[in-house]
This record gives C-alpha cells, sequence and structure tokens, in this order.
C-alpha cells in the first residue's frame, strides 16, 4: 500500500469515527469512548494511556477504522500533521471528546 493509499484510508477511518461520535454526543457509547480512547492515545499517549480493554466494545467497522488510523500513525504519518490537524476534526471538537474519557485517564487538554 503507498503512502498515499494509506493516507486516505486513515482519513477515511477518522471520518467515519468522527461521524460515529457526533451522532452521539453528549452521551457516547461505550464503543464511542472506545474510538475516543484511541485517538486521545495517537494525540498524547503519555497523557492518555490506551486500555485495550477498551477495544472489546468496537463493533467491526469502529475496529477496522482504529486500526486503519493506528497503522498509518505506527507508520510515521508520512510528514502529515497531527490527527487534528487532518480536517476531519479540529481541537477544540476534539478537546471536547477527550472530556467524555473517564476522569481517571487525565482532563482534557488545554490548547493555546
Amino acid at each position: 500500500m503507498t503512502s498515499q493509499q494509506m493516507r486516505e484510508r486513515a482519513t477515511a477511518a477518522l471520518r467515519l469515527i468522527a461521524e460515529d461520535v457526533r451522532q452521539h454526543m453528549p452521551y457516547p457509547h461505550a464503543g464511542n469512548r472506545a474510538c475516543i480512547a484511541v485517538v486521545a492515545n495517537l494525540f498524547d499517549g503519555a497523557q492518555y494511556p490506551l486500555n485495550l480493554n477498551y477495544l472489546r466494545s468496537l463493533d467491526s467497522a469502529q475496529t477496522q477504522a482504529c486500526l486503519d488510523i493506528i497503522a498509518y500513525d505506527v507508520a510515521g504519518g508520512f510528514g502529515t500533521p497531527e490527527i487534528q490537524d487532518w480536517g476531519v476534526i479540529d481541537r477544540e471538537e476534539l478537546c471536547g471528546w477527550f472530556e467524555k474519557l473517564e476522569r481517571r485517564t487525565a482532563p482534557a487538554p488545554q490548547f493555546g
């Protein structure tokens, strides 16, 4: 798979996750929260550690979307900006997502 194909696949995956999370806000279900946890971990793994048990609540489409995003990130993202700069979700919305995670993980980051 080329870097462009990986980027397109990861962007489509993030779009799928974003649309699903938006449909269920302000009360995301377990699968949404698991997807948010994956995105948060890629954003700042030290602040938002990923408990792999969360992934058990994903349906097959969410699982594949998360794996596509992780695969792209692991491959180095090929010089792409941070996940909040992919043109799918802005920083303000992303910050709102993080607030939906269990408080045990961390408070939402402050963007300045």
